[in-house]
């Protein structure tokens, strides 16, 4: 895939002039070089705008990354080694698009159990791998049959306010990697019942990560674009892609959309808007590249998690909501865990979580012996 600057698309090879025959009025040939020194000048301007912007993108995007350290410069050099064979992919592996069309990407750690899930999704076609397109962005690069992922750099996040610290060893995900937890006090009705409970906030650190992932998406892969719907979808989460497009079917594209997937009113959770599926219009996603940086708020990581920070800057761009909260089934994590017999019930899209390969093995086999999936 070929990549080129904003400053370099913006320039083009000057016309030349055949130079005036003889009989000819010599003022025409002055009058050529004024205009043409007036169009140069107009390029120079151009450009000198476009790179005004790009700067300002790079600091507002760029947020965090100095915490990666030099894992930044490796997702720089994955981009680079990785993006002719995400154009070859395109044309080598797809099938014809389904309609709705729908363009995947999931965001894993390299060589914990969100790999190992990834691998499997693979082996079984499910997954983002059931869709139209899809892309696969992770820490360290990570290959395997004909899945290369593009690297984004190290998951490193800031300690919290309050001194928690969670190691790199400890965590088996991306997620858990980039979630801080304090312990609070909190009043909350939990399945109707008022009780006082201490109730784990969670403060994930992992805005500036996901920024990193979405301009990936946005500005260095831009296969969205072919597609209808984008979906973010998390290792563990199972979703059926049949079940989704019967969902979006009736929804314009080209109008921008993001979904509301999560009834937080009746159920135990936070937001209406949850990261374990993310569903955007092809418009939505448009809006978000070209004007995300100018229009969205700074994030703060240490308050705010990536769906809920996505969620508010979607809104800020213009788009608006489609509510379906039969998408996600979620078990919170004070909740009792899903059962994988649950991912048979087609009234719902996505289940989430099924953090170990054998219980979403099984989660597979009840989809497929239902055949609502």
């Amino acid at each position: 895939m070929s990549q080129h600057s904003e400053g370099e698309a913006e320039q083009s090879q000057p016309l030349i002039k055949p130079g005036p025959t003889q009989g000819s009025v010599g003022s025409a040939g002055c009058c050529w070089v004024a205009l043409t020194g007036i169009s140069v000048l107009v390029l120079v301007l151009i450009a000198a705008v476009v790179v005004l912007n790009y700067t300002g993108h790079t600091d507002w995007v760029d947020l965090g990354l100095a915490d990666a350290g030099v894992g930044v410069e490796k997702a720089r050099e994955g981009a680079a080694t990785v993006g002719s064979y995400v154009a070859s992919r395109s044309s080598e592996f797809l099938k014809p698009q389904q309609k709705p069309s729908l363009f995947c990407w999931s965001l894993i750690q390299a060589g914990s159990g969100e790999e190992d899930l990834i691998r499997q999704h693979r082996e079984r076609n499910t997954g983002i791998f059931r869709c139209d397109d899809w892309l696969l962005l992770s820490d360290h690069p990570v290959s395997f049959q004909d899945v290369k992922s593009m690297s984004i750099g190290a998951f490193n996040s800031k300690r919290a306010p309050w001194n928690s610290w969670q190691e790199p060893k400890m965590a088996a995900s991306a997620f858990e990697y980039l979630m801080i937890c304090q312990v609070v006090e909190s009043h909350r009705t939990v399945r109707g019942e008022q009780s006082s409970e201490k109730v784990m906030k969670l403060n994930r650190y992992n805005v500036p990560v996901f920024l990193r992932a979405w301009k990936q998406v946005v500005d260095e892969d831009q296969r969205f674009q072919q597609y209808d719907w984008t979906v973010k979808v998390d290792a563990d989460t199972f979703f059926c892609h049949d079940r989704l497009r019967q969902r979006l079917v009736n929804t314009n594209s080209s109008e921008a959309y993001i979904w509301l997937n999560y009834d937080a009113a009746a159920n135990p959770g936070p937001l209406d808007f949850l990261g374990p599926i993310e569903i955007f219009s092809k418009k939505a996603v448009q809006l978000y590249q070209q004007k995300h940086w100018q229009v969205c708020p700074r994030p703060h990581p240490q308050t705010q998690g990536e769906d809920a920070f996505m969620k508010d800057c979607f809104l800020n761009l213009g788009a608006n909501t489609k509510t379906d909260y039969s998408i996600l089934e979620n078990a919170c994590d004070w909740c009792k865990p899903l059962s994988p017999e649950q991912c048979a019930d087609s009234q719902h899209v996505a289940f989430h979580p099924f953090k170990d390969v054998k219980i979403y093995a099984e989660c597979l086999e009840h989809a497929a012996n239902a055949a609502s999936c």
